[in-house]
């Protein structure tokens, strides 16, 4: 007889700019989303997500490096303009 697999209920609170980083860590990590909702007047998403515990080890670590801001990276805080790149002749 199988056992059901154990899960943590994942709640996570984030800018739009990180939901990419987010989703791409919760399916390597074979995660379930279940709700997404914006907080209106606010910048953050809320999502809650089923994560398997055997799958939850070095999560939040993951998780910050895939979201990490571009200060920590050590970028510029802003995104460099498309018109920086091209030929300026």
């Amino acid at each position: 007889m199988k056992r059901p697999k154990s899960v943590y209920l994942v709640e996570i609170q984030a800018p739009e700019q990180a939901l990419g980083g987010i989703y791409s860590v919760l399916n390597q990590r074979s995660g379930h989303v279940f709700e997404e909702m914006h907080r209106p007047g606010t910048p953050l998403y809320n999502i809650k997500s089923y994560l398997p515990v055997v799958d939850s080890f070095g999560f939040s670590g993951a998780l910050r490096a895939s979201t990490s801001i571009r200060k920590r990276k050590g970028l510029k805080e802003q995104m460099t303009s498309l018109s920086e790149f091209e030929d300026k002749l």
